[in-house]
């Protein structure tokens, strides 16, 4: 008799669960973790809306009755559903998307955070970026000089070995092996 009782009782398991998945399955059910509510953003935010070169800012969110967020701008695709991030830096505006999605249903909100330009930072001038000779024979060698204005950063393709180091003027000596254009990009 008890062998009886425990199959009964295993069998009623197994019922159960089956009627489970068959519900779950079921499109017009409402899925356990969305319990059948729509998806809310209660808040999407930023600690700071305009930022300047190198600040770091949060960007928080909090979203109700979802089963996937993702933010983009290589936030993230596998969000909590309430959270922060620390952005480190931003080189230009940007704006954001959250996404919000259960099975049936998808929200998106936007937030911008603008990068703000100093009045202080000047923007950076090349003031000359010459070589010493334009045409060579195979062998040969050429010296680029530069001269710059407000750059933190120089850089030079291809760079044939110059040493960008100094900001505000320059030179190397270059050996091009075949016909070669040279940039120069100054940045702050």
């Amino acid at each position: 008799m008890k062998s009886h009782t425990i199959n009964l009782l295993s069998l009623l398991t197994i019922f159960l669960f089956l009627e489970m998945l068959i519900s779950c399955g079921d499109n017009t059910k409402p899925t356990p973790s969305g319990s059948g509510k729509k998806i809310k953003i209660q808040s999407f935010a930023a600690s700071k809306t305009e930022v300047g070169f190198g600040e770091s800012f949060k960007l928080s969110w909090e979203v109700t009755n979802a089963e996937l967020v993702s933010i983009d701008n290589g936030i993230g695709d596998n969000l909590v559903l309430t959270g922060e991030h620390e952005v480190s830096s931003i080189d230009h505006t940007t704006v954001y998307t959250l996404t919000a999605k259960s099975k049936n249903d998808e929200i998106t909100q936007k937030l911008t955070v603008a990068l703000k330009v100093s009045d202080n930072i000047s923007a950076p001038v090349i003031v000359a970026f010459e070589s010493s000779s334009t045409e060579l024979t195979c062998g040969d060698s050429t010296t680029l000089s530069w001269e710059t204005k407000n750059a933190t950063k120089i850089t030079i393709t291809p760079n044939d070995g110059c040493d960008t180091s100094k900001k505000d003027h320059g030179n190397c000596e270059v050996f091009p092996n075949r016909k070669t254009t040279y940039k120069i990009t100054a940045e702050n």
